[in-house]
């Protein structure tokens, strides 16, 4: 307490503080008093005066009550007193200027800006701040990043504040935490951001610096993050780059950093949130960039590159997707096709490709199996593909038959490679067997007959009721299938052998024999008959 006896007023300030300009967060009365100290039965000399004086010295603490002339105006401090020259036995003149602090009124201090900020907190009056500034400063740099600092500039008075045992320091360390903790920047240059960037959770550097003399306190945050979530933060940049064939490859790259512990298991929770959203940002990459009239953007990624830092919590990745026709859902497919001409005129198509699938995980076993879903889808289109080419390239419309395939398999590569042939031999692809060959030998019965010839006057032919021997010779190869057995070539010989026999009397076959080779599934069979003519001879008198 400081007591003032006999003083009156000689100037009287008041000042308002404010937060920008409609924040009143205290109030500051500046005070100019003068008195005078007495002794006027004073017979002990200096003493009893200068008694006084040191009571109002030894009470000019920097924060206390101020008395004047018994009445209290609230707790100050003085800023300076000057006691005049005089006769210091029975009176004592002295000039003071105060200082009084008292608080403001916060009540208007809602909003998005303020939410959960206590400037009313006991352990740091926001009034007794002699001064205070703050400043935010946000940059976004060409990794995408933000980089965010938050600067604060705060001095209290010194003493006992209003009434604990709090010192300008700990109450302006109080007042920074609180500020760190709760104030929201109201502005933001990127909407995407604006009312939540400096809420969102991440690693942040602070420092600080404090004046024990002056009570000047310096306190700054600093953060940088990328987008993203509450607990983690991702940074990325795209690439995009078209090949002399016109094939266009879009790359993102970009590094994803968990900010609340465990970080690694914030960083990977990020990925796994992003990573649906990778085909997604490139996509959009690719409609910006790319040349007229390009192929779609496939959602199958062919790259992906992902480092896992444990110590730091952060995971670097790079994905990349092309819009190349080869890719497709999990698997990627190439092939050719050719087509040739023989000199009968009969037309061969042949496509040849290989299916390779394509798996994040890499392993065998789950490529494989994109591999074998990408065949099936594959292998359903052959026909109608060679077709397409066979008549683009010939004009014909004569229909084409399978003639010959081969599929190999490769678990341990992930791959399928085929060659299906096709031609437009009507021999081809007959009756469920690959291929049929046959040729007839025939020698018709001729009709015997006498010959007589009579010089200077004629021949006489005279018929004889006999003739010789009819025959034909068949001839016949049926290439068949791996799993063709012999019964089922001797079946279909038969059937059509009973369709060659010759017309005529007395048929009696000569010969059979028939042979397989089983390496490479050929059947030949040959049969012979021998027949007479017909019964009624003809008239063959000349």
């Amino acid at each position: 307490m400081i007591d003032f006896q006999g003083a009156r007023v000689l100037s009287y300030k008041h000042n308002n503080n404010y937060f920008g300009d409609n924040f009143r967060y205290g109030t500051t009365k500046s005070l100019s008093v003068e008195g005078s100290i007495y002794q006027l039965r004073n017979e002990e000399g200096v003493q009893p005066v200068w008694s006084g004086i040191s009571g109002i010295v030894n009470g000019a603490v920097d924060y206390d009550d101020i008395i004047l002339n018994g009445t209290n105006f609230g707790r100050g401090r003085i800023e300076s007193l000057n006691f005049s020259e005089g006769n210091d036995v029975t009176k004592k003149n002295y000039t003071a200027n105060i200082t009084i602090f008292s608080t403001g009124n916060l009540f208007n201090m809602t909003g998005l800006y303020y939410s959960g900020l206590d400037l009313n907190n006991t352990g740091h009056p926001i009034y007794l701040t002699e001064s205070f500034s703050e400043d935010f400063s946000f940059d976004l740099d060409e990794n995408q990043e933000w980089n965010f600092e938050h600067s604060l500039q705060i001095k209290f008075v010194s003493g006992k504040a209003n009434g604990n045992s709090s010192t300008p320091l700990g109450m302006a360390k109080l007042l920074a935490k609180n500020l760190f903790e709760n104030s929201i920047p109201a502005a933001i240059l990127d909407p995407n951001y604006e009312g939540g960037i400096y809420n969102t959770s991440g690693k942040a550097y602070f420092t600080e610096s404090l004046d024990e003399i002056t009570s000047e306190c310096s306190f700054s945050k600093r953060i940088k993050f990328g987008q993203g979530s509450g607990v983690y933060s991702i940074s990325y940049n795209h690439g995009v780059n078209t090949d002399e064939n016109g094939v266009t490859t879009v790359s993102e790259e970009g590094k994803i950093k968990g900010v609340v512990e465990p970080l690694l298991e914030s960083a990977k929770n990020g990925y796994s949130s992003e990573s649906s959203a990778f085909y997604g940002r490139c996509s959009q990459v690719f409609d910006a960039y790319k040349p007229g009239n390009a192929n779609p953007l496939s959602d199958t990624r062919i790259r992906l590159r992902k480092t896992i830092n444990e110590f730091l919590g952060e995971i670097d990745y790079g994905v990349s997707y092309t819009n190349d026709p080869r890719i497709h859902l999990g698997y990627s497919w190439e092939y050719t096709q050719e087509i040739s001409r023989s000199e009968n005129c009969v037309v061969t198509v042949a496509e040849r490709g290989q299916v390779k699938g394509i798996s994040d995980e890499c392993r065998s076993n789950d490529v494989y199996q994109k591999a074998l879903t990408g065949w099936s889808s594959v292998k359903s289109g052959i026909a109608s593909r060679s077709a397409a080419y066979y008549h683009l390239a010939t004009s014909l419309n004569n229909a084409l038959k399978n003639i010959g395939r081969s599929e190999s398999r490769s678990q341990f590569n992930g791959t399928v490679e085929y060659d299906y042939t096709y031609n437009d031999d009507p021999n081809s692809n007959i009756d469920g067997f690959r291929r049929i060959d046959y040729s007839v030998e025939d020698a018709t019965p001729v009709h015997l007959v006498a010959r007589f010839v009579i010089p200077g006057y004629k021949e006489i032919v005279q018929p004889q009721q006999n003739a010789t021997l009819g025959s034909r010779t068949v001839t016949m190869e049926i290439n068949g299938y791996r799993t063709t057995t012999l019964a089922q070539y001797r079946d279909y010989a038969k059937v059509r052998l009973n369709q060659l026999i010759p017309i005529g009397t007395d048929v009696f076959i000569n010969d059979v024999q028939y042979s397989l080779n089983e390496t490479e599934k050929i059947f030949n069979i040959q049969c012979s008959w021998s027949y007479v003519g017909y019964r009624a001879f003809e008239n063959t008198n000349v």
